[in-house]
């Protein structure tokens, strides 16, 4: 695995794993501890965990620091782990109004319409 690098003003990326690409770049999570920056994460497949924890824990913190989430846009990629690290630090995760309707409507059991969505 690739090693955390500070990229400036107390920033950090962490390389996650891409999960269904053992060959494909690792996706890029931007990391501040600062109060006053929230992180702004691409935060990678559910695979990629371990790597995001390990990629924490080498520059100092821990996923329980994590204060909050900012989505770009609602990709897999980019929102994979974002449940599971609210879980483990009640993070606040702020995405597009647009990418939360669509988070809605693949989260509930109907669509827009309000139809029955198999699982």
């Amino acid at each position: 695995m690739l090693d955390a690098a500070a990229i400036g003003d107390g920033i950090f990326q962490i390389p996650v794993p891409m999960s269904h690409n053992p060959w494909a770049p690792p996706s890029s999570t931007r990391w501040s501890p600062r109060r006053d920056r929230p992180c702004r994460c691409r935060l990678g497949w559910r695979r990629g965990w371990e790597g995001l924890t390990s990629g924490l824990e080498s520059v100092g913190h821990s996923i329980s620091e994590v204060e909050g989430v900012v989505l770009t846009h609602f990709h897999p990629d980019h929102t994979g782990l974002c449940g599971r690290v609210r879980e483990a630090s009640g993070a606040w995760i702020a995405m597009h109004a647009d990418d939360m309707d669509m988070f809605g409507k693949m989260s509930s059991p109907t669509t827009r319409s309000g139809s029955r969505i198999s699982r």
